[in-house]
């Protein structure tokens, strides 16, 4: 059984908050929650039966966190072919560098995304 001397303090770091906070997008509206020169956190709102493009990045890696609903994600398998994977609340997923991926809301769907 841990005593007094056994516990962790934590302090929080704060985080400069961006100015344009919500862009609304053609699929839903994205936030920035927190971003810094390493990260950036966002919140993703789809609306039921919309998608974001099909898009890759060279610059970033992202991981994404289902927070409610269900999307199908189209990403490259890594050999050059793309795959739907069906994704719902409570699930994750990455998107390596360079990846080609799209997002499908089936549903509204409410996603975190760090990249």
């Amino acid at each position: 059984m841990a005593d007094a001397t056994d516990r962790v303090t934590y302090r929080p770091v704060p985080v400069e908050r961006p100015t344009a906070v919500v862009k609304i997008q053609p699929w839903g509206e994205e936030v920035t929650l927190a971003e810094t020169p390493d990260y950036t956190l966002k919140r993703l709102r789809y609306r039921k039966g919309l998608a974001g493009g099909l898009q890759y990045h060279t610059q970033q890696d992202e991981s994404f966190y289902i927070a409610s609903g269900t999307a199908i994600v189209t990403s490259d398998n890594g050999a050059g072919t793309l795959v739907k994977h069906y994704v719902s609340d409570g699930d994750c997923f990455h998107i390596p560098q360079g990846a080609a991926h799209k997002f499908e809301a089936v549903t509204e769907c409410e996603v975190y995304e760090a990249s």
